[in-house]
């Protein structure tokens, strides 16, 4: 697969903290079509829109042909220079009217138009998105094919998962749903912990078999979720058994780590204990279940390489503010704590 990082410099930073969410604009868009820079459909890929019907996209804000330019470094790889529009996929909700007569909107939460389309050039397809925040709105690439096969699946995808979220068996609905919540679509993943909520506590047991399952490991999070959703306080001795382990496992691991950022199976492991002190945060901890929130404190106050993951740099590539984790646990402890210094990050293999 081709990945293009591509900069749309005429409207470089228009949408901050924006991005195309192809999963959020799939699932909320009633049409979804390619059109030529006429505005021809081309394609129906959702919806009922026909062949040759005639898009208003003049009134539609596309940014018009937007140009490519490549970040110091980088080679253009044969891409092109900029997309020409022979080929823009719109998502689209249809407001009111007849095919001749409706009115449209885009389909994303913000960005207009310009984070509710993507360009097809060459069997490519482009879209934009923020790979640094603050920063630029870049075009990012990857094969029409596999745009097209999420962009189609994500909706039956949904539709399975709300046909399950209606059975009227609560254990069996539990038992149908659970299997959403590992789905490569996060819209998928959060309407799946929702229904599982709804499922009140013939969720549980469901539940708790997944996060007993190390091969889930990276829905845990999710899991964690539904399962507070539930029980709430009820919860909180499953929450200091995950706890625990979480704690064994940076006991281990930790001090050997030099840049782990984004490896597995850690990235899975630091988010699954992100989740569960930002879970019991909200809850009420007994107080003799607090010391093993104060040791992860500890250990992780002492070695950079675990306080320094979530945090940014200042001057001199020192860490600067707090770690994340650290954060969380001092609002479980509800303790004052002396700022920390700690030193240089650690130095890449």
């Amino acid at each position: 697969m081709l990945c293009a990082v591509l900069s749309f410099v005429p409207q470089a930073n228009a949408y901050l903290g924006s991005s195309f969410d192809e999963q959020y604009c799939a699932s909320h868009a009633t049409d979804i079509v390619v059109v030529n820079k006429r505005g021809v459909v081309l394609e129906t890929w959702k919806g009922d829109l026909p062949h040759d019907a005639q898009l208003p996209v003049e009134t539609m804000s596309i940014p018009p042909n937007p140009l490519v330019s490549f970040f110091p470094g980088r080679t253009n790889e044969g891409l092109p220079d900029k997309v020409s529009g022979q080929r823009m996929v719109l998502f689209l909700i249809r407001q009111s009217g007849s095919a001749n007569e409706q009115r449209w909107k885009p389909a994303s939460r913000r960005g207009g138009m310009t984070l509710s389309m993507a360009w097809i050039e060459d069997a490519q397809v482009y879209v934009f998105g923020q790979d640094m925040n603050p920063g630029p709105l870049v075009l990012r690439g990857q094969t029409e094919w596999e745009f097209k096969r999420s962009v189609q699946s994500i909706p039956l995808v949904l539709e399975m998962l709300r046909k399950a979220a209606v059975i009227e068996n609560a254990d069996e609905r539990a038992r149908q749903i659970v299997v959403f919540v590992d789905n490569p679509y996060s819209t998928c993943r959060q309407e799946a912990v929702q229904a599982m909520i709804q499922c009140k506590d013939a969720a549980l047991p469901v539940l708790r078999d997944w996060l007993a399952q190390p091969e889930r490991l990276r829905v845990h999070k999710e899991v964690i979720q539904a399962m507070v959703g539930v029980g709430r306080n009820q919860v909180v001795p499953d929450l200091v058994a995950l706890l625990e382990e979480e704690l064994a496992y940076w006991k281990k691991t930790g001090p050997d780590l030099k840049t782990w950022w984004s490896e597995q199976p850690m990235t899975s492991h630091y988010l699954r204990l992100q989740e569960i002190l930002k879970q019991l945060a909200q809850l009420e901890v007994p107080e003799d279940k607090k010391r093993h929130i104060k040791e992860l404190r500890s250990l992780w106050v002492s070695l950079p390489q675990l306080s320094g993951a979530d945090r940014g740099t200042g001057d001199g590539a020192r860490y600067v503010g707090k770690s994340d984790l650290i954060s969380l646990a001092d609002a479980i402890l509800r303790e004052p704590t002396k700022p920390l210094t700690i030193g240089r990050p650690p130095e890449a293999p």
